[in-house]
C-alpha cells in the first residue's frame, strides 16, 4: 500500500499506470501468498486516477478506464469492499477526468456510483 499510495502522491505522468501494475501484481498473486490487496489499495490507485496529469484525451482514454476498473474490482471483491474514501475519490476522479462536454457519460456514471453509494450507507461529509 505504501508504495501505491507513494505513486499516487507523485508527480510522476504515467502514476496512475504504475498503482494500477502494483494492484494487479498483488491481485494476481494473493492465492500464492497470505499478501492480498484492501481496500487502501484499491483507493490508492483511485487517487492517483484522480490527480493524474496529461493531455485530456489520454486521460479519458487510458486513465478513466483503469479508474472504473478498479472500483468494478472493489465492488466485486471477496475480501475488501468500497468505503467513504473510496465513493469520494472515485466521485472526485470522474469530475477530474471527464470534461463537461461529456455530461451525459459523466453524469451517468457519478449517479450510479453515487447510488451504490447510498445503498451502502457511506454518504457523509467527504462523499
Amino acid at each position: 500500500n505504501t508504495v501505491m499510495n507513494t505513486w499516487a502522491k507523485s508527480q510522476d505522468p504515467n502514476k496512475a499506470q504504475k498503482a494500477h501494475g502494483i494492484l494487479c501484481q498483488l491481485t494476481s498473486h494473493h492465492h500464492n501468498t497470505n499478501v492480498k490487496p484492501n481496500t487502501i489499495s484499491y483507493n490508492s490507485v483511485m487517487n492517483a486516477c484522480a490527480y493524474s496529469t496529461g493531455p485530456r484525451e489520454e486521460r479519458m482514454n487510458v486513465i478513466l478506464p483503469i479508474l472504473i476498473s478498479v472500483m468494478e474490482e472493489l465492488t466485486q471483491s471477496d475480501h475488501c469492499q468500497p468505503n467513504s474514501v473510496s465513493y469520494g475519490t472515485f466521485l472526485k476522479a470522474c469530475a477530474n477526468l471527464i470534461p463537461p462536454s461529456s455530461s451525459i457519460t459523466r453524469n451517468k456514471l457519478v449517479r450510479e456510483v453515487f447510488r451504490r453509494c447510498c445503498e451502502d450507507g457511506y454518504v457523509n461529509g467527504f462523499v
